[in-house]
């Protein structure tokens, strides 16, 4: 093998390298909008637990029916937001975890390239190493035998 060209598993634990960085490119955008989609979630809740109180306050002062009827109205535009909400935490959930597998599965490829890109190169040292103690007892023959 010519020291000018890359063995094979140098190669391809460049490739996988690179197809690492982008699924872990993915993987933290997925993870950005489900952490996002979570807040929504979380403020949406937030606001109808709040509202619910206020309307409770409402309900308990003789005000106008037009008051708590607007309270009603907002809680139930609210709840339909939280179910789009609860949706979308739903599905970046599902998208974040098979992006996760994705990543496990190209980090342990890579993993495995590397294994096996560390054994070729062991093999070609061991290989060298043997010419190299072949050519030194060549060499040591030649001596020997020009010296007797």
């Amino acid at each position: 093998m010519s020291r000018k060209t890359k063995p094979i598993w140098e190669i391809l634990c460049l490739k996988n390298e690179n197809e690492v960085k982008k699924i872990k490119l993915i993987f933290d955008q997925v993870r950005l909008k489900k952490d996002q989609a979570l807040a929504r979630k979380l403020k949406l809740e937030t606001m109808l637990e709040e509202y619910g109180h206020k309307l409770q306050e409402v309900l308990k002062t003789p005000k106008t029916k037009h008051q708590s009827s607007v309270y009603r109205q907002f809680i139930v535009q609210v709840q339909k937001l939280l179910v789009f909400a609860n949706n979308d935490v739903v599905k970046l959930t599902e998208s974040f975890e098979t992006v996760n597998r994705k990543l496990i599965e190209a980090k342990n490829e890579k993993l495995k390239l590397e294994k096996l890109a560390e054994k070729q190169a062991a093999k070609v040292v061991h290989r060298e190493e043997k010419l190299n103690a072949k050519e030194r007892d060549a060499i040591n023959i030649l001596k020997y035998n020009i010296n007797h």
